[in-house]
């Protein structure tokens, strides 16, 4: 917002008033979604983009191949994507960082068929799921929060994907599954506040360890009870589930 002019006397009613260059934050390209929306869905290839603080009103945003797509942090730049079906959707090598993401009638962000994207230091809250990985190689999650979503994570056919140091939180359904994936890992994430904490089917080579789990099921499997610990993983490795128990040490 530009700064505001010297006080001035109305020449009429002898009052002081401020003459305001800008009127509202409404008027503010910071705060135009649809603006920031073709900025970022035409940024050349491999470009880096710096979304600033604000609240923006867009969805379905179609991240270029390679754009690294920065906000001013989680608290500061925020995307609010009620008006549309997804929020993000990233393609081959993108960056998400800084940012939330809420709202989503669909998924917070959209990863499909797209390889080595990272999200890092992003908040997805209050979408119907919080990220959906589907049919991706390398997908990359670190350092994030996925609260208050019906399911916080859904990974499909997934190949060395990497969720790591992350918050699953009150995602009411469902903290994060993998399905089909092949030599994926989830390490150091704190999964509390749903139905079911982590949900497998059909996975090769998944590793799963330093996690911290607050929910009623576990690395639940289909025809098996949840564990109700972390104990409960050399169980289902015996069974050949195809997980993989990584021992400290």
């Amino acid at each position: 917002m530009k700064a505001s002019s010297p006080l001035v006397r109305s020449p009429i009613t002898g009052v002081l008033v401020f003459l305001i260059t800008t009127c509202s934050l409404l008027a503010d390209p910071a705060s135009d979604g649809a603006l920031w929306k073709d900025k970022i869905e035409k940024a050349s290839p491999g470009s880096q983009l710096l979304l600033p603080a604000g609240w923006f009103e867009m969805a379905d945003i179609k991240v270029p191949e390679g754009v690294k797509l920065s906000g001013a942090g989680y608290l500061q730049t925020v995307i609010d994507s009620a008006k549309g079906t997804d929020g993000i959707v990233a393609a081959k090598g993108c960056e998400i960082r800084g940012l939330t993401v809420r709202q989503s009638p669909g998924a917070g962000l959209l990863v499909k068929e797209a390889s080595d994207v990272l999200v890092s230091a992003v908040r997805i809250e209050k979408c119907m799921t919080g990220a959906v990985v589907l049919g991706s190689a390398g997908f990359r999650m670190e350092n994030s929060i996925v609260f208050a979503n019906r399911t916080g994570l859904a990974g499909s056919s997934t190949t060395a994907a990497r969720v790591v140091n992350n918050t699953f939180f009150n995602n009411n359904s469902l903290g994060l599954s993998f399905i089909g994936s092949e030599d994926s890992a989830v390490f150091n994430n704190i999964v509390a506040n749903s139905a079911t904490g982590i949900y497998l089917s059909n996975n090769t080579g998944l590793r799963l360890d330093y996690n911290l789990h607050l929910a009623n099921y576990i690395g639940k499997i289909p025809g098996h009870p949840g564990a109700i610990s972390v104990q409960g993983w050399p169980h289902w490795q015996k069974r050949r589930h195809h997980v993989d128990w990584l021992h400290a040490g």
